[in-house]
């Protein structure tokens, strides 16, 4: 639910953004990227002993366990990468949204002890037993920034602050953040260059967790442009999607149960009968969201898009007794596609074609876990009218294998045919 909600909350303001008139609120929006890499760990080293062994009381961040031990090591990457927003309503201040994209994982060593049971009822012995994984705790980074900068000949420095955010099904993080640094003019962009802190607020679920977080980051934007919206110096396009997925969400699969206790419709009492369960059957799903074009080289543009995409499905059991139940569940994603476009300029309608990378966070997972890149292919017309030009777009994505389906695997090819409208 808090991913849902921050995901629409971020979309309103960006489309609030987009929709404002600048020559009323004086706002430029314009588009980059923003890359560098995490300094600090995000995971300290800790051990955790078992309160019920130890005559010891757990050091600082450790929960009271009782039957085994913890320890905790970080795993995650540093490498940062990801698009950024800047709406600026005078030459000093701005707002800047900023989606940071990286892996953020613990290892984690749990020591159990159990009792053989050869040494039933006594157990005099309890023989210890460990084992390790490693888990992806959050990808994105949101941080929504305030900035204000001072205006030199060569050099602008910056000081920013804001709220960040970690989105994660019912286990989210929230930070506050302050940064410094200067933008520099580098033949025809602005970089950036900058040192950011953030103190993520305490959350046991996560052992070990460090508060405090230091970021060395470098964005990439053109120079000022006198566009109400642009990307590295570039005017951009704006557009809005709707469509349907052409294919399923999910692998079906069946399943038989022989004996299986159920209730009998005609008695009402449990009795043994056979079950045949079709599970992950699929309705049609919806697909919606906006898009921005930003002209590279002639022909050839840079689309980046938010598009969100439902998968419905239901489980269905028919009992031999004639009786059948349906569990109907959603699992809801978020697409990120950025594509290479290749245009064919034709009277009145251009074809094009299209291509890159596409990522995926997920919430509302029932169970599932679906994959978080792929890769899509697309193509389409573009019709322009006087106001608007249409642009009807068929697109493929492959999608990498699901890290862990728990039996409920998402289709790694996906179709989806929706109609673009752009301004």
């Amino acid at each position: 639910m808090a991913m849902r909600v921050a995901f629409w909350w971020i979309l309103t303001f960006l489309i609030y953004c987009w929709g404002a008139s600048p020559s009323l609120f004086g706002q430029r929006v314009s588009f980059g990227a923003i890359t560098g890499g995490q300094i600090t760990e995000d995971f300290r080293p800790l051990s955790c002993p078992d309160i019920g062994v130890s005559q010891l009381p757990p050091p600082s961040g450790c929960p009271a366990l009782s039957g085994g031990s913890i320890t905790v090591a970080n795993a995650s990457d540093r490498f940062i990468v990801g698009p950024k927003v800047d709406i600026r309503f005078t030459p000093s201040f701005s707002v800047e949204v900023d989606a940071l994209r990286r892996q953020i994982r613990s290892q984690e060593s749990r020591t159990f002890l159990f009792c053989p049971p050869d040494q039933l009822p006594e157990c005099t012995t309890l023989v210890p037993t460990t084992y390790s994984f490693t888990g992806t705790d959050f990808t994105w980074e949101i941080p929504i920034l305030a900035k204000y900068r001072r205006n030199g000949e060569r050099a602008n420095p910056f000081l920013e602050g804001g709220g960040s955010y970690r989105p994660a099904e019912n286990r989210e993080q929230l930070g506050v953040t302050a940064g410094a640094g200067v933008e520099l003019d580098v033949g025809s962009l602005r970089l950036s260059p900058m040192l950011r802190y953030t103190h993520w607020a305490h959350n046991d679920r996560y052992i070990g967790a460090n508060q405090d977080q230091f970021q060395f980051l470098v964005g990439i934007d053109g120079k000022e442009s006198s566009e109400p919206f642009s990307a590295f110096g570039h005017k951009v396009s704006f557009g809005v999607m709707a469509g349907l997925a052409l294919t399923d969400g999910f692998q079906n699969r069946t399943e038989s149960y022989s004996n299986t206790l159920a209730i009998d419709p005609a008695t009402g009492i449990l009795t043994p009968t056979d079950v045949v369960a079709t599970l992950n059957s699929n309705r049609t799903s919806p697909v919606a969201g906006i898009n921005v074009g930003v002209p590279v080289y002639r022909e050839l543009s840079l689309e980046i898009g938010i598009i969100y995409r439902p998968m419905y499905a239901m489980d269905i059991q028919q009992f031999s007794n004639g009786y059948t139940s349906q569990d109907r569940f959603s699992v809801l994603t978020w697409q990120f596609p950025i594509l290479a476009r290749y245009r064919f300029r034709l009277r009145g309608v251009d074809p094009f074609v299209e291509t890159g990378p596409s990522f995926r966070i997920s919430g509302n997972l029932n169970g599932a876990n679906p994959s978080r890149f792929g890769v899509t292919g697309g193509a389409g017309i573009e019709w322009h009218r006087p106001s608007v030009t249409l642009e009807p777009t068929l697109r493929f994505t492959w999608w990498n294998a699901d890290s862990n389906t728990n039996g409920m695997a998402t289709r790694r090819n996906q179709a989806e045919l929706f109609l673009n409208f752009r301004f």
